[in-house]
Order: C-alpha cells, then sequence, then structure tokens
C-alpha cells in the first residue's frame, strides 16, 4: 500500500518538533549579541596507552599546580572550568573549538573529545571546587552521579592512514552546545586516546530563562536541515 505526504503534512511535523521542550544538544550558531561570562583555552598532548605528556590551560588547578585530572572509570583526561554559581532557572550555552593533529604524521587514535558539566547533585555539597578523580576512587559513588558527558568527536583507529595517505592533516571543530535544565557550576573538558595533540578554547555563559525560552534556533529543525548528521553526538554518563 503506498502513502502519499503532502507539504500540509511536513509542515505539521516540523511544527511539532518545534514545539517539543529543549534538549541537551548541539545548536546553530547563536545570536552575535550573546556575550560570553566566561573564555578559556586549553591543550594537552597524549602519547600511547592514554599517558599525558604534556598540558596546560586556564581551567581549575590543583594544589600541584595539574589543570588536567586522569578519570579512572572513564578513562577521561578532564580539565575543569568555572562556570557561575548553580541555578536551576537560568541555562547554559558553550561554544567549543578546538584542534586535534597526530604526535606524529600517520598514528592517531581512536580520540574521544566529550564536554562535561556537573549535577546539581555535586552543587548540592556546598564544595568550591570540582568533582575529582579522587572523589570517587573506593567511594562506591560513580562518575555519572556528579559528572554529565557528551561525546562531541569519537574518530577510530586503523582507519587513519588509509583515509590520509600522505599523513594526518590536522582536524578542526567548531560547535554550539545547550546545556538547557540548569545552569552547572562547572563546565569541562575531555580527552582519551593515543598519539594525539589537541588546543583551543571554550566559551561559556548562564542565560536567562528556563527550558521553557530557550532556545535561538530549535535545535531539532537544524539536525533535519543537516540531514540528521547531528544525530551522531551522543549524551551519556560514563560507564
Amino acid at each position: 500500500m503506498s502513502m502519499n505526504f503532502g507539504w500540509g503534512f511536513f509542515a505539521a511535523v516540523l511544527l511539532a518538533i518545534a514545539a517539543m521542550p529543549a534538549q541537551a544538544g548541539l545548536i546553530a550558531p547563536l545570536p552575535s549579541d550573546v556575550s560570553w561570562d566566561y573564555t578559556d583555552s586549553f591543550w594537552i598532548a597524549i602519547s600511547e596507552s592514554n599517558y599525558c605528556m604534556g598540558g596546560d590551560g586556564t581551567g581549575w588547578s590543583d594544589p600541584t599546580g595539574n589543570e588536567w585530572d586522569l578519570y579512572w572509570d572513564s578513562d577521561y583526561w578532564t580539565q575543569w572550568f568555572d562556570n557561575g554559581a548553580y541555578d536551576s532557572d537560568r541555562y547554559s550555552v558553550v561554544h567549543l573549538e578546538f584542534t586535534v593533529e597526530p604526535v606524529d604524521s600517520y598514528t592517531m587514535g581512536p580520540v574521544q573529545v566529550v564536554l562535561g558539566w556537573t549535577t546539581p547533585e555535586w552543587s548540592a555539597l556546598g564544595l568550591d571546587r570540582p568533582p575529582l578523580s579522587d572523589d570517587f576512587t573506593g567511594s562506591g559513588v560513580s562518575e555519572d552521579f556528579y559528572i554529565e558527558r557528551e561525546l562531541l568527536v569519537d574518530l577510530p583507529y586503523g582507519t587513519t592512514q588509509s583515509i590520509y595517505p600522505n599523513g594526518i592533516p590536522t582536524l578542526y571543530y567548531d560547535f554550539y552546545y545547550l546545556i538547557p535544565d540548569y545552569n552547572p557550576e562547572w563546565i569541562s573538558v575531555g580527552m582519551r586516546s593515543q598519539m594525539f595533540y589537541a588546543e583551543g578554547t571554550i566559551e561559556h555563559s548562564c542565560q536567562p530563562g528556563n527550558d521553557d525560552n530557550i532556545v535561538p534556533e530549535p535545535a531539532s529543525i537544524t539536525l533535519l536541515g543537516l540531514g540528521f548528521a547531528g544525530l551522531a553526538v551522543r549524551r551519556f554518563r560514563s560507564r
């Protein structure tokens, strides 16, 4: 049995999608008049077996001066950035722009890059710092209780040389991201892999309102226009 759909049907679908509550995820570039509360930078170099050869940034640092912390359950090297006070009546937008390149010309990966943010449960503790790997070691508390993560980049290993026979180029990424449920106290960038170098900037700000009046351009319609390319991005809590 064949089914014919007219333009009225598709218009109704688009209107229904636009009426959906805002969800965390990638969004179209924000209006030019949006101002950023914070602008931070970071870099990290990771060698074999996810070993950090060096790194720096403008994020939070521990008493020894380290900005990057390795979380043993998820294996993410993570740097945290202050995002202001937790506020359940506001929301956050993030602009993450960075490059990834191999330590040498032909070997890299797999490479994973995640955007992270703290949960309300973490802010309820009243600590003047982000969650650290030591908070989970032997505590019986899983990382996902205090940390939300979104997988933004997932590069495979073993195909890079065949795809780039003349050497792996520098890969450039530019993401705008919406966290609609609340303004998290801390925002983070997480990396794991081997044989790569990454550097970039992260802009983030707390915005007025709540998830009833957020999205400048409906994220779902943007995804339709991109042929659902954005659906490859996965939101998850660490295993």
